[in-house]
């Protein structure tokens, strides 16, 4: 990418289709503007060109209009990643007013600098790669990346670049969720700060549970995989729930909200046409 030119990065969740506006300062990438929409909708071509419309627009409020350098996007829902990428295409292009524009899809074959060995390639989700990818590129190794989501996933990444696999648990509000439709008197809680780990009400009960919970769990089984490794490592989160819940973390985080869109742009220079 050149100097000048802006990139498109889009991650296809499970609950939420997330759209970022890249530049490049230096060697840093730099998001400068975001935008979203429900997962649900990502067959609806008039919604995905709203966001894009609100994202272009929120990016030249900050920056002075740039060309599109190009596309990338990663999918958990292939259900809708044909609708998303092709609307996304014809969007950028109509906004360069034509012109060549690369898009690139990161799949389980994409050039990423990791190492996989004895992975299970074809059920590893993409939006795992990505932050892997990151992580790989940024932080010292090995270490560990913790994506909150609809599912927590853990990823392990060791010197080199080899990706040794992880775990996944359920997400804050998948668990919140379960409770509510399992049990008769549990409600699901508005999300806010916790009032001290002791919870005197109900629903401060389940925010202590869920967050404070969610901290021991990324403690736990980050202190294990050190045990196993035979070394500290790396902790970086993301998510919606990561900077709240890395506050209540024992270990170092390192917390980057805007891990999956800059893990695209890693990638995205990886893949380039050649």
């Amino acid at each position: 990418m050149f100097e000048s030119e802006a990139l498109t990065a889009i991650d296809i969740g499970n609950t939420t289709v997330s759209l970022g506006y890249l530049i490049k300062e230096g060697d840093e990438a730099v998001v400068a503007a975001k935008d979203r929409f429900p997962t649900a909708d990502g067959n609806k071509p008039d919604v995905i060109r709203r966001a894009l419309a609100r994202l272009t627009e929120s990016a030249e409020t900050r920056l002075s209009r740039r060309r599109i350098g190009g596309v990338v996007l990663s999918s958990v829902v292939p259900a809708v990643t044909e609708t998303v990428r092709d609307e996304t295409e014809a969007f950028c292009r109509e906004y360069n007013a034509g012109g060549e524009l690369p898009v690139v899809e990161i799949t389980a074959k994409s050039r990423t600098g990791l190492i996989f060995r004895g992975i299970d390639m074809s059920t590893l989700g993409h939006d795992r790669i990505v932050d892997a990818a990151w992580a790989a590129a940024n932080v010292p190794l090995p270490a560990v990346t913790v994506d909150m989501g609809t599912a927590t996933t853990f990823n392990v990444i060791d010197e080199g670049g080899i990706f040794l696999g992880g775990m996944i648990c359920a997400g804050i509000r998948t668990g919140l969720w379960g409770l509510n439709q399992r049990t008769a008197a549990l409600p699901i809680p508005k999300e806010r700060e916790t009032n001290g780990l002791i919870g005197k009400k109900t629903v401060d009960c389940l925010l202590s549970g869920a967050y404070n919970g969610s901290a021991a769990m990324i403690d736990g089984l980050v202190s294990r995989v050190e045990k196993e490794l035979g070394r500290p490592v790396t902790l970086v989160m993301t998510g919606g729930h990561a900077i709240t819940v890395s506050q209540l973390c024992d270990h170092e985080v390192v917390y980057e909200p805007n891990l999956l869109h800059k893990g695209l742009m890693v990638l995205f220079e990886k893949n380039l046409p050649q």
